[in-house]
């Protein structure tokens, strides 16, 4: 019984000195830095552009000239960014949630989807132009699609 808890105490032992050695690691030693001729041309490298705020978009929605039934799906697209599909509720949607993830995408229209956001869709007739803000702005927008996917 003895030797069992010798052997977990060394081990105990051990592993106190593993943990303190990595935590120490590396206090106090200098970060190397590179060294660079006075001749040598660098290149600076911009840092990325923050991701743009999105727009929260919620309103009404017809199909057909008639107010949308519940459990539809609509998304909105800018560019190669898509938003998440919200739920319908009886003739309204809300919480459509959408900024650009990539610089080129902070130009153009946010477009508006009925449908599957992996299959059919029917674009509605309402767009909205993307524009800079400061904060994430709600918007209520009412929409409106052709017919059903």
């Amino acid at each position: 019984m003895k030797r069992v808890s010798l052997h977990l105490a060394a081990l105990v032992l051990l592993a106190a000195s593993l943990l303190a050695a990595v935590a120490c690691n590396g206090a106090g030693t200098p970060t190397p830095t590179a060294v660079v001729s006075p001749s040598a041309t660098a290149t600076a490298i911009p840092p990325a552009s923050p991701p743009a705020f999105p727009f929260i978009f919620a309103g009404k929605f017809t199909v057909a000239g008639k107010p949308g039934q519940a459990g539809l799906k609509i998304f909105a697209r800018i560019g190669g960014t898509r938003s998440a599909a919200a739920e319908t509720f009886d003739g309204t949607y809300r919480n459509i949630i959408i900024g650009p993830s990539k610089l080129e995408d902070q130009k153009g229209d946010i477009t508006f989807f009925l449908g599957d956001p992996d299959g059919k869709t029917v674009q509605a007739a309402e767009t909205y132009t993307f524009r800079m803000v400061g904060q994430p702005t709600s918007l209520v927008l009412d929409l409106s699609f052709p017919s059903l996917p």
